[in-house]
């Protein structure tokens, strides 16, 4: 019986590198590729609907969903002369390959997301099992022939404790865009931010408060400062995000009119950013917040109380600060006609401000 052999890779050009050098190791199997992009980009959080204030602090395991309308075909077949793509969804070569093979940079996003797709896909048992893992950190034939050649394992310790690091971010993030979802979603949308594009995520809030205090910045320069994040000075440094979403997080800044950007690359904050500021209590600003995360994601499962604690905590001075600045006018009406009044208080310029009742 001719082996199935699939490869799990980020991007597509990654089966490109790998294609001679595999296909001379399998030379009688049909070799697949099922590139991701980034891996846990195969899946987005399933956020829990019809949440209400009332529901803030909000705890719960990560759901997942996979999108039905991508574009994107992530099927690709190595063969002896040429790589085709192909019209199959990951469920469908998952389930036809008798041997997987992790193949990309080892880290604990790529990781979480093999393991979650996995599971999603052929089920939590089938997640257990032990898979063979190629580094991909360089593409330099020499160095991906020795990896192809030299295979590690996901039951060694460095796969677990990847995973363990991812699964505790992705708890954390989960469930703090969940809360954010309600809590910020109504300062935000009477700002006129769209919510159904754009959630108030852990570091674009930080970055929000930080820009407030510097002032402007070339983007490169911030770029730096993001990967070298100071914080307080209590802890050692710490990076705001991956490589990958730092652009994502400034991006998703400026095109809900937080920050502007200039023509010479220049970003600051804008009056809208800043007036989303005000409207928050004081310690939602936590410049330690990305170190905090490093001692959290290395120390799961046992710092899972202390997420916990963190979570229940920001959203719980926040909510009450909410209700303090915008009391209810009844039961069932959270304080939508003190809005305007309130914001005008805080900022005289702003332009008439429109806001739908808070959720209950």
């Amino acid at each position: 019986m001719q082996q199935t052999i699939l490869f799990v890779v980020e991007k597509p050009d990654v089966a490109a590198q790998l294609a001679s050098i595999v296909r001379a190791k399998f030379s009688d199997a049909k070799i697949y590729a099922l590139s991701t992009l980034s891996v846990i980009g195969t899946f987005e959080f399933d956020y829990p609907r019809g949440l209400k204030f009332r529901d803030i602090p909000y705890l719960h395991e990560p759901k997942w969903k996979y999108p039905s309308n991508r574009d994107f075909r992530p099927v690709q077949e190595i063969l002896a002369d040429r790589i085709v793509r192909l019209d199959l969804s990951p469920k469908d070569v998952l389930s036809i390959a008798n041997k997987i093979i992790l193949a990309t940079d080892l880290d604990p996003a790529n990781v979480f997301g093999f393991h979650l797709m996995i599971s999603e896909f052929l089920g939590p048992e089938r997640a257990q099992d032990e898979y063979e893992a190629i580094v991909t950190y360089s593409m330099a034939p020499e160095i991906l022939q020795r990896a192809v050649d030299n295979p590690l394992s996901t039951k060694d310790d460095w796969y677990q404790k990847l995973l363990k690091k991812g699964t505790a971010k992705k708890y954390f993030d989960f469930n703090y865009n969940t809360n954010s979802l309600i809590v910020f979603g109504e300062l935000l949308r009477g700002l006129g931010v769209d919510t159904n594009q754009f959630i108030m995520s852990k570091y674009s809030l930080q970055v929000l408060y930080d820009l407030n205090i510097r002032g402007p910045v070339h983007r490169n320069d911030y770029y730096s400062l993001m990967g070298q994040w100071i914080g307080s000075g209590k802890y050692a440094l710490a990076q705001i995000g991956s490589h990958a979403s730092r652009n994502a997080i400034l991006e998703g800044l400026i095109e809900n009119n937080l920050l502007s950007e200039d023509d010479q690359r220049t970003i600051n904050i804008t009056q809208t950013g800043s007036m989303f500021l005000k409207l928050l209590h004081p310690d939602c600003q936590d410049v330690d917040l990305p170190l905090r995360m490093e001692t959290w994601i290395n120390d799961w499962d046992s710092s899972r109380g202390k997420i916990e604690r963190y979570l229940n905590t920001f959203f719980s001075k926040q909510k009450r600060f909410y209700f303090k600045t915008f009391p209810p006018q009844d039961e069932t009406h959270y304080g939508s006609k003190n809005f305007t009044k309130a914001l005008e208080e805080v900022h005289k310029d702003i332009p008439p401000f429109k806001l739908g009742s808070a959720n209950k």
